[in-house]
């Protein structure tokens, strides 16, 4: 998160990777980056700072014996109906101010689509919390073999 009016440089590996990074600036009130750039295609992945996986991965990582620490980033009305048993929920919009609650253990951060969850793997890795990125829709974390719960919000209001 930065200042409103700070100038936003976008790098991205293709075209099209750029085109839908401008497509979220809009989404948030940002009409145009300062600058874009296209990385080589020989850094590959060198310029990402955190991994990026899928539910699949996720699965895979909670049946271990030392299961990861979540975080899901989501909004109360997308958190209530169903979530992650042992997921921590902090809203992305409350993230900053929470970062010093947080463990400095590798995270699995998500939220609906992953769009949010960028913004909040960014903010985790620039807090010396090592993110791990779902990039992956929220609606095929059922599929992908991992269990929901509904439960009370933390705020102590009902489930939907």
């Amino acid at each position: 998160m930065v200042p409103w009016g700070t100038p936003i440089t976008l790098a991205a590996s293709t075209e099209a990777e750029l085109a839908c990074a401008q497509r979220d600036l809009v989404r948030i009130g940002i009409k145009r980056p300062a600058a874009t750039v296209l990385l080589p295609a020989a850094l590959g992945d060198a310029g990402r700072g955190y991994r990026v996986a899928r539910w699949e991965e996720l699965a895979a990582e909670l049946d271990s014996p030392r299961p990861p620490a979540i975080l899901d980033v989501r909004a109360e009305e997308e958190w209530r109906p169903g979530h992650l048993p042992g997921a921590t929920w902090v809203p992305v919009g409350g993230l900053l101010a929470r970062l010093a609650d947080l463990p400095k253990v590798p995270t699995w951060v998500h939220w609906q689509a992953g769009c949010r969850a960028t913004v909040a793997a960014s903010l985790l890795d620039r807090a010396d919390i090592p993110p791990v990125l779902v990039d992956d829709e929220f609606g095929r974390a059922t599929a992908s073999g991992l269990d929901l719960v509904v439960e009370l919000a933390p705020n102590g209001s009902a489930p939907a």
